[in-house]
């Protein structure tokens, strides 16, 4: 069927096939994205046991093996141990991980500790009128010369 058409001609004769590829130029918007952005990256795999029916499939999700977590960041790998065998709570791991990672993320988490901070400093009104009006009536009730005027 390609020959019917003349493309096959065309393929062999219109030398590597790679000069049909347009290539990204420098001005590419690719170009303009961070580069923190491809450098970085978390993935849940399995690590079988010898017995497991699914030995030499990382990326099975259902067996009791143990997951592992896979890091990469900045051109430096790791794996780690996710201390558990279920995929859920080993892709929530990795997700903790990949927002500790996003710098908005910290941010907020940031700003969330603060606003804590500040809400355990406030006292309510109840009881901060209580401790001023018992302390107002311990300066009443004591005698003049055992007053704290200093």
């Amino acid at each position: 069927m390609l020959a019917d058409h003349g493309l096959l001609e065309r393929i062999l004769t219109s030398g590597p096939l790679i000069s049909s590829v347009a290539l990204p130029t420098e001005e590419s918007s690719v170009h303009s994205l961070p580069s923190s952005l491809g450098t970085q990256n978390v993935t849940v795999y399995t690590r079988h046991k010898p017995s497991c029916p699914k030995n030499g499939e990382p990326y099975w999700k259902r067996c009791r093996c143990m997951k592992y977590l896979y890091l990469y960041k900045d051109g430096e790998s790791r794996q780690v141990s996710a201390k558990t065998r279920s995929w859920e709570k080993a892709d929530e791991r990795a997700q903790e991980i990949r927002d500790s990672w996003n710098p908005v993320r910290q941010l907020e988490r940031e700003l969330q500790t603060e606003v804590r901070q500040s809400e355990s400093k406030q006292i309510a009104l109840m009881d901060a009128v209580s401790t001023f009006l018992k302390g107002s009536s311990d300066l009443t009730a004591k005698k003049p010369h055992e007053r704290n005027t200093g």
